[in-house]
């Protein structure tokens, strides 16, 4: 994250946001070109990939303002591979962004309707109210997003908010589904957590970052919100990633800790930002009874 105004946002990480990879071990960047939330730097938003196997850029997807308009901030993305499709949320604007791989071609869908807008709440986390730098409320969008384990439902949730929305993906995907087919394609999950990563294994829990608890929770295919792990070292956990079990083995779950609740950006001064930041291994949830 080197660039400066004047240089080619084109050709430099503007503000890297997220991190994933496929379940082809594709490795994908997203960079919203927003650095500091100050504004969209035109040419800048991509979600760049690369093939970790061959050390290879392998293509990079760049988005308009059509897509990341100036106050957008392009968040998380979740790859589908069999569909060759990325999904990802714009917590700035709010919105979901379909991208076709194949073709390079992308849509803004559900741009301001509620499942994708901050809910009117209050967050404490750190024992402080999270506020924004004006010093209100903070107002952060859709943010954390997962596929299920058959890539048919897309899950997302605003992360100033605790209500949890999917969609079938193929309603999503589909070219030919026109707004009010996408809308009323849109369901109301559950009551959750204030969360900023998510992702789902394969039994099909449902992870979060439960902020205002320093914790990991989630929820299991029949409904029930649990803890995963409560610990003062999740300190603002985010950025999950999943390493699925084999051999016997069980599977890992992977978050980092971001402290952004201690950082300037939200208001806090002098900056109280001093780490440790880490990256941190859990067991996944015990498979379902």
């Amino acid at each position: 994250n080197l660039w400066e105004p004047g240089d080619d946002p084109s050709r430099a990480w503007v503000c890297v946001q997220s991190v994933h990879v496929d379940s082809a071990s594709r490795l994908w960047v997203l960079d919203p070109a927003n650095p500091r939330f100050e504004g969209v730097v035109e040419g800048g938003p991509k979600l760049v990939l690369f093939d970790p196997r061959s050390d290879r850029l392998g293509r990079v997807y760049r988005f308009g303002p059509t897509i990341a308009p100036p106050e957008s901030y392009l968040n998380d993305v979740r790859v589908d591979v069999r569909a060759h499709r990325a999904y990802i949320t714009d917590s700035g604007g709010g919105a979901i962004i379909v991208l076709d791989l194949a073709s390079g071609r992308a849509r803004r869908l559900l741009d301001d309707h509620f499942s994708t807008e901050a809910e009117d709440i209050e967050i404490t986390v750190g024992n402080k109210p999270l506020l924004g730098p004006d010093g209100k409320t903070l107002r952060v969008r859709a943010d954390g997003i997962a596929l299920d384990a058959d890539n048919g439902w897309l899950y997302w949730q605003a992360l100033t908010g605790r209500t949890l929305y999917r969609a079938p993906t193929r309603v999503l995907g589909d070219w030919t589904s026109g707004p009010v087919a996408i809308t009323a394609s849109v369901e109301i999950v559950a009551d959750t957590v204030v969360t900023d990563g998510m992702a789902m294994d394969q039994a099909k829990n449902i992870y979060f970052s439960a902020l205002e608890r320093d914790a990991v929770m989630y929820r299991t295919p029949s409904g029930e919100l649990r803890t995963l792990i409560q610990d003062p070292r999740l300190s603002w956990p985010d950025s999950f990633a999943i390493r699925p079990g084999s051999d016997g083995r069980p599977g890992r779950l992977y978050v980092t800790t971001a402290r952004i609740h201690e950082s300037e950006l939200l208001g806090v001064e002098p900056d109280q930002r001093t780490g440790p930041y880490e990256v941190l291994s859990l067991p996944l949830a015990p498979a379902p009874e």
